[in-house]
């Protein structure tokens, strides 16, 4: 069974992922984590660390080099004993390569990135600026009379246009009003700031109280101009 912990900007419900957990354990099915959002993104330990429930695959992208291309696969030694030709008959053997496999620029990113991810207090800056971003945007488009929220993690949230409450399933998502949303994203790109529109905002060390706050001025100022 794959999951994404964090689907798009949805919330796991709280016990959801550990009755996931449960039921793969109960019928002997293995459990993936896709993690190529959440890993080294909202923890050190990805979802599995804030969520607090392991599965047993894992998979990581490029997060975990610092945007360099490079991915991850993690899991139990004995569900990755299947991809070592040392320890099993060649028929047994699972294949398993990519384009950048030992690419040495790679590696050394990751490296660098995940020292740099392991310092003392660099998550906790992290959801600093994320959270003060979330409720900026919040607080900015509220003041100019649009319903809209920023659902997700402090790290990785989007922005939606919409007054359902709360946001707990695929379907309250398409409540959505997308149009508004687009037309958000262009005011903002006219004021220089780049977003994906309805999609999600990721949050990174190398932003600033700076950024911050310039951002949250191009993003009162988009307000405006759509209320215009």
């Amino acid at each position: 069974m794959i999951v994404e912990p964090l689907q798009r900007v949805l919330l796991p419900e709280p016990g959801f992922l550990q009755a996931v957990r449960d039921a793969t354990q109960k019928h002997g099915i293995v459990l993936v984590f896709d993690e190529i959002v959440t890993g080294f993104r909202i923890a050190w330990g990805g979802a599995q660390e804030k969520y607090g429930v392991v599965p047993d695959l894992a998979c990581y992208g490029k997060a975990v080099s610092g945007g360099f291309p490079l991915a991850a696969i993690a899991g139990n030694a004995d569900v990755l004993s299947v991809l070592d030709a040392r320890k099993r008959p060649r028929a047994e053997v699972v294949w398993a390569t990519n384009t950048l496999n030992g690419n040495p620029v790679c590696a050394a990113a990751g490296c660098a990135a995940l020292d740099t991810l392991s310092k003392p207090g660099v998550y906790d800056r992290l959801h600093q600026i994320g959270a003060r971003l979330r409720k900026g945007i919040v607080e900015s488009g509220t003041r100019h009379g649009f319903a809209v929220q920023a659902p997700g993690e402090d790290a990785v949230f989007g922005v939606r246009f919409t007054d359902r409450k709360p946001l707990r399933t695929w379907m309250d998502l398409t409540t959505s009003n997308k149009d508004l949303g687009l037309r958000w994203a262009l005011e903002l790109l006219k004021r220089g700031l780049l977003v994906n529109p309805n999609e999600k905002f990721y949050i990174s060390i190398a932003h600033t109280d700076a950024d911050v706050e310039q951002t949250l001025g191009i993003v009162e100022e988009a307000f405006v101009a759509l209320r215009g």
